[in-house]
């Protein structure tokens, strides 16, 4: 295929992965379940099947959308719940994924949880992540598992990919549009330059990247030492940022950026949603977190700060 020919190929890829956010969790498993299924099977038949962890927390709207992106593109997924009550999990079993209760910690407690599921059911040796609320192409899987094999020197491998967000007339993302085409903008501006830097460093923001583990253990172990309760404490850095910056620090383990459009991923715009702060990335005024402060905080009140409150009281009885 030629790249004008990709390139109209990943065009189509991204309409018709928005055009997924229509349908409900029933809708979905009604009109692709059995799709779904029949290609995870498929997967997992193989010598060695690309794995996908998939951390959730209250995900019952997106799971099932997610899922099949993830089965068209020749993976298996497992999702690692994280303490969901709204039944993500039932909506993922009837997909055909994986699901591990990971209800000790937070995102990162799920992300390691999908870790050590996969190592010590399919002695993995590589594993993909992405997020709920995203949609991978059919293409995906392939390409960054490819890049990672290319990566990993025998001491491990983070492979980071882009993601554009999408705000359609059917079952719209928060936030506006003007600031959504800011954002996307920008990730196709950055992605320009990093594509004169060697290596091509970036940030998959928590819903697309990939892992290859050393032949010591010693990437799943500097994972698994993490706080299992990260996710979104403003003032700290993201999950995703976290174990990045935590790679980077390992002698010979390689940490860059997949350029390759067909490996983004099609997600939601639910921080960067104000039109002068997307303008204020895109100016440069700002960087994204910073940008996206406010919504990190409000997150963080919503969903860790009551857990947090209700802990500490149940210890001081």
């Amino acid at each position: 295929m030629t790249r004008l020919g990709r390139l109209a190929h990943e065009m189509r890829e991204i309409r018709f992965l928005a055009d997924l956010r229509k349908y409900s969790p029933e809708e979905m498993i009604r009109e692709y379940g059995a799709q779904t299924r029949r290609l995870f099977a498929a997967a997992a038949q193989t010598k060695r099947p690309i794995i996908t962890v998939v951390p959730v927390h209250q995900e019952r709207g997106d799971i099932a959308a997610s899922l099949y992106s993830i089965a068209r593109a020749g993976s298996i997924a497992i999702v690692a719940s994280n303490n969901s009550t709204d039944g993500t999990q039932e909506i993922a079993r009837a997909m055909g994924a994986e699901v591990v209760e990971a209800n000790h910690g937070r995102k990162m407690g799920a992300t390691q949880a999908g870790i050590e599921h996969a190592v010590l059911k399919y002695d993995a040796k590589r594993l993909l992540f992405t997020d709920a609320d995203t949609l991978v192409p059919d293409t995906w899987a392939r390409i960054m598992d490819g890049a990672l094999q290319g990566m990993d020197k025998g001491e491990g491998a983070m492979a980071c990919g882009d993601s554009l967000v999408w705000h359609g007339k059917e079952g719209a993302d928060p936030g506006n549009r003007i600031a959504h085409v800011l954002y996307n903008l920008v990730v196709l501006r950055n992605a320009l330059r990093r594509s004169f830097s060697r290596p091509p460093y970036g940030i998959a923001r928590g819903h697309n990247y990939g892992l290859s583990l050393d032949r010591g253990g010693a990437v799943a172990a500097a994972i698994k030492a993490l706080p299992a309760d990260r996710f979104v404490e403003p003032g700290k850095v993201a999950d995703d940022t976290l174990i990045a910056e935590t790679l980077r620090e390992r002698q010979g383990t390689v940490v860059q950026g997949v350029l390759n459009v067909g490996a983004w991923v099609l997600t939601r715009g639910d921080r960067l949603t104000g039109t002068a702060a997307a303008l204020a990335v895109f100016m440069r005024l700002k960087d994204y977190d910073q940008a996206t402060a406010a919504a990190y905080q409000r997150q963080f009140e919503a969903e860790v700060k009551p857990d947090l409150v209700s802990t500490r009281s149940a210890k001081d009885q």
